[in-house]
C-alpha cells in the first residue's frame, strides 16, 4: 500500500469514524451536562432573589416586632379608656411614622393594630372597628401557639386593604410587658403582586407556594391560591429544602426544568419553572449545524490530505531532523530550499520561523524586563500622600488662628515628608530614614489630633542600617491612625519594632485602635494571596506595600495581618536579612560619628 494510500486510510480510520462514534456516545450525557449548567446557574439566580426575598420578609417581621415592642403603644392598647380618641389616634400614628421612618420599605404595604377591646389603628384612612376585623381577631388568638410566634395569612379579597386581592398579612401578638398578657395584635398586609418585582431578573415562570402547596404569588392572576400539592413535583419540593428536578406540570403536560428554594423565615418554597423545549430547542439547532459543518470540513481536509500526502512525504525524514534540532534547543540548523512548490514554501517558512523565534525569545526578554519595571513603577505611583491635603488644612488654620512655633515645626516636618515621596530615584533606604519619616507623619498627626496619637519605636542600633523598600512603613501607620486610632475613645498607640532571625527580618506595625472585623480581615488576607492587588480594592496603599516587596524580594516575603474588633491590629512586613551587609553597614556609619 502505498504511503499515499496509508495516509488516507489512517485519516478515516483514526479520525473521522472515531470522531462520529464518539460525538454519538456523548451527545446525551452533553444534554445532561448541559442540563445540569442551566439549572446550577438558575439555582444561582434563584438563590439570590431567595435572599432579596428573605431580607424583604424579615423587614417586614421587625417592622412588626418593632411595633409590638412600643411602650407607649402598649400603654394606649391596655388601658384605652384612660386617653382620648385624638390620645390614641395621635400616639398610634406617631409610633407607625416612626417606623416607617426607621425601616427602608421593599414596597406599599398597610399596618392595623387592634386592641382586645376592638378599638383599630391603622395606617388606611379608615379607622374604624367592623365586626369582620373583630372575628379576625377571635380567630387569631383562638389559635394556638400564636401569642409569641408570626402567623401569616393569605387573603383573597381582605375586607381592610386599599385595593382588591390578592393580599398577604403577617400577624404578630402584642403583649404587655408587665403582666404578659395579650394587649393587641399588629397585622401588617402587603399585596402579593409587590412579590414580583423581586423576580424581574429570573427567567421562566416564578411563583412562590405556602408549606401546603397553595400558591402564594404568582404573575397569572388565575393561579393565586390555587392548590398545588397534587402535582408529583411539589410533592418532592415540600418535602426538600433547595434542588433542581425535571418533570411535567398536570397544568398542560409541558416538560419542565424546575428549580426551588425555602425562605428560612416563613417556610414558603420559591419555584422556577422553564419549559424545556425552549431551554434546548437552540441547542438542538446547533448541533445540527455543527454536524454540518463538520462534515463539510471532513470532506474538505480528505481533500487537501489526497492532493497535498505524495509532495509531503519524501522531505519529511529531512523536516523531521531539523525540527528534533530545535526540540534540543539549537536555532541554528536551517534547511538548504530546493525547488519551488508546497514543500520547498513549507521550509522556507521553518527557516524564517527560526529566525523569528530567535527574535521573539529577545523579544520577550526584553518585554519582561521592560512589564516587570513598568508594573513596579506602577506600583509606587499608586501610592498617594493622603494626608498633604489634611495637613496644609491644619497649617493653614493655625496660622490665621495665632502664630506659633509649632506651624514652624509642621512645615518641617511636611517638607521632610514630601522631599521624601520626591526622592532621588531610589527604591530602597536605610530603616533609620524609613523610621525618621514615620516619626516626621506623626509628628504632624499629633497636632491634628491633640496628642491623641503616640508612637513607640523598639529597634535595635545594628538593624538600622538595613535596607527597607521606601514607603513601607508610612502606610502602614497611616492606616492604623485613620482606620484603628481616630475612631477609638481614648488615647491611640503605634509601636514599630524589629528584629532578625533565621536570614530574615521582621518588622511589626502594632496599635491598640478599634481593630478589624473578621469578615474584613479575611477580605484582605484572601486579597494579600493574589498575584497582583485588585484595581478596585479599599486597602491600596496596605496591599500595593505587600506586592512591592514581593516584586522586589520573590513571593516568600510580603506582609501578614492579624487583627480583632476592639484589641487593635498588627501588621507584620517579612525582607530578607543578610547580617554580614548588615554589620558593615552599621561599622561604617560608626566611622562616620
Amino acid at each position: 500500500m502505498k504511503l499515499q494510500t496509508k495516509i488516507m486510510f489512517s485519516v478515516v480510520l483514526f479520525l473521522i469514524i472515531p470522531f462520529c462514534f464518539t460525538f454519538y456516545l456523548i451527545d446525551k450525557p452533553m444534554e445532561k451536562t448541559i442540563e445540569q449548567k442551566i439549572g446550577k446557574s438558575n439555582q444561582e439566580a434563584l438563590h439570590i432573589t431567595q435572599l432579596n426575598l428573605q431580607e424583604a420578609v424579615g423587614e417586614m417581621m421587625s417592622l412588626t416586632t418593632s411595633i409590638s415592642l412600643d411602650e407607649s403603644l402598649i400603654r394606649i392598647l391596655k388601658q384605652p379608656d384612660q386617653f382620648s380618641v385624638y390620645e390614641r389616634l395621635r400616639a398610634a400614628d406617631q409610633t407607625l411614622s416612626k417606623m416607617f421612618s426607621i425601616y427602608l420599605h421593599r414596597w406599599e404595604y398597610s399596618i392595623s393594630i387592634l386592641d382586645e377591646q376592638g378599638h383599630l389603628y391603622s395606617s388606611l384612612n379608615n379607622q374604624k372597628t367592623s365586626d369582620a376585623w373583630l372575628s379576625f381577631y377571635d380567630n387569631y388568638t383562638r389559635t394556638e401557639g400564636t401569642r409569641d410566634r408570626f402567623q401569616w395569612v393569605y387573603h383573597e379579597n381582605p375586607w381592610f386593604a386599599p385595593s382588591k386581592g390578592p393580599f398577604i398579612s403577617l400577624v404578630k401578638s402584642i403583649n404587655d410587658f408587665e403582666t404578659n398578657r395579650r394587649a393587641g395584635v399588629v397585622v401588617m398586609t402587603a399585596s402579593s403582586s409587590e412579590f414580583l418585582h423581586l423576580f424581574s431578573e429570573l427567567e421562566g415562570e416564578v411563583l412562590i407556594l405556602d408549606d401546603q402547596g397553595k400558591v402564594l404569588v404568582h404573575p397569572d392572576r388565575a393561579m393565586l391560591g390555587k392548590d398545588l400539592s397534587s402535582e408529583s413535583y411539589v410533592g418532592r419540593i415540600l418535602s426538600g429544602t433547595s434542588g433542581q428536578l425535571v418533570d411535567e406540570t398536570a397544568e398542560n403536560k409541558e416538560r419542565m426544568i424546575i428549580s426551588y428554594a425555602t425562605v428560612s423565615k416563613t417556610g414558603w418554597k420559591l419555584i422556577q419553572r422553564i419549559p424545556y423545549n425552549s431551554v434546548f430547542k437552540e441547542i438542538f439547532k446547533l448541533r445540527e449545524i455543527n454536524i454540518t459543518i463538520v462534515g463539510v470540513i471532513f470532506v474538505v481536509f480528505l481533500l487537501i490530505t489526497y492532493s497535498i500526502a505524495y509532495g509531503v512525504t519524501r522531505p519529511l525524514k529531512l523536516l523531521r531532523r531539523k525540527m528534533l534540532h530545535i526540540e534540543k534547543g539549537s536555532l541554528n540548523s536551517p534547511i538548504q530550499v530546493r525547488g519551488s512548490d508546497e514543500v520547498a514554501a513549507l521550509m522556507m517558512s521553518y527557516n524564517q520561523m527560526i529566525v523569528q523565534i530567535k527574535e521573539l525569545i529577545e523579544n520577550v526578554k526584553y518585554e519582561h524586563q521592560q512589564k516587570e519595571h513598568l508594573r513596579f513603577k506602577a506600583l509606587q505611583a499608586q501610592i498617594k500622600p493622603h494626608f498633604v491635603l489634611n495637613t496644609l488644612n491644619n497649617i493653614k488654620w493655625m496660622a490665621y488662628m495665632r502664630q506659633d512655633h509649632e506651624v514652624g515645626e509642621m512645615i518641617s516636618d511636611l517638607a521632610l515628608m514630601m522631599e521624601a515621596s520626591i526622592g532621588r530615584g531610589e527604591d530602597q533606604i536605610p530603616l533609620s530614614m524609613e523610621l525618621g519619616y514615620i516619626q516626621s507623619y506623626v509628628h504632624l498627626q499629633k497636632i491634628k489630633y491633640n496628642e491623641k496619637v503616640s508612637l513607640v519605636i523598639d529597634v535595635p542600633e545594628k538593624l538600622l542600617s538595613v535596607s527597607i523598600i521606601k514607603f513601607s512603613l508610612q502606610p502602614l501607620v497611616e492606616n492604623s491612625i485613620y482606620h484603628g486610632i481616630e475612631p477609638l475613645d481614648g488615647k491611640g498607640l503605634i509601636e514599630v519594632k524589629a528584629w532578625a532571625e533565621h536570614q530574615q527580618l521582621f518588622i511589626q506595625v502594632a496599635d491598640n485602635g478599634i481593630g478589624i472585623k473578621s469578615e474584613k480581615v479575611l477580605e484582605i488576607q484572601e486579597s494579600l494571596q493574589l498575584p497582583d492587588p485588585p484595581a478596585d480594592s479599599l486597602h491600596v496603599g496596605l496591599l500595593n506595600v505587600h506586592h512591592r516587596i514581593r516584586h522586589q524580594f520573590g513571593a516568600a516575603y510580603g506582609l501578614s495581618l492579624t487583627s480583632s474588633e476592639n484589641e487593635g491590629t498588627r501588621i507584620l512586613i517579612t525582607i530578607p536579612y543578610a547580617k554580614e551587609e548588615a554589620d558593615l553597614d552599621a561599622e561604617s556609619i560608626n566611622r562616620r560619628r
